[in-house]
């Protein structure tokens, strides 16, 4: 997982990846990532421009992918809803 580091009002983003968090946790949403950035048009986004646009290397990059399927997974479980695939404008992909 990404490194943060909060005081106070003020957060310190980008710090060095820390190996907080179960294990398998970890491991099932670089799983996640590794197979969603394939077939979810924003994911894959999200890595291509960790990659090519901000220099990251894959590891760095899955990190990125990871943290927007965690925030999916969070989302879809608080509203009680299917996941769904969308395209890079938010329109549902059937």
């Amino acid at each position: 997982m990404p490194g943060a580091r909060q005081s106070s009002n003020v957060e310190a983003k980008g710090l060095r990846m820390t190996k907080a968090g179960l294990a398998i946790m970890r491991w099932a949403l670089y799983q996640a990532g590794q197979i969603g950035r394939q077939w979810d048009l924003q994911l894959a986004s999200v890595y291509y421009r960790q990659m090519v646009y901000h220099g990251k290397n894959h590891k760095q990059a899955m990190g990125a992918v990871m943290s927007h399927i965690g925030a999916r997974i969070l989302a879809v479980l608080q509203e009680n809803r299917p996941y769904e695939l969308r395209d890079n404008q938010g329109n549902s992909i059937t």
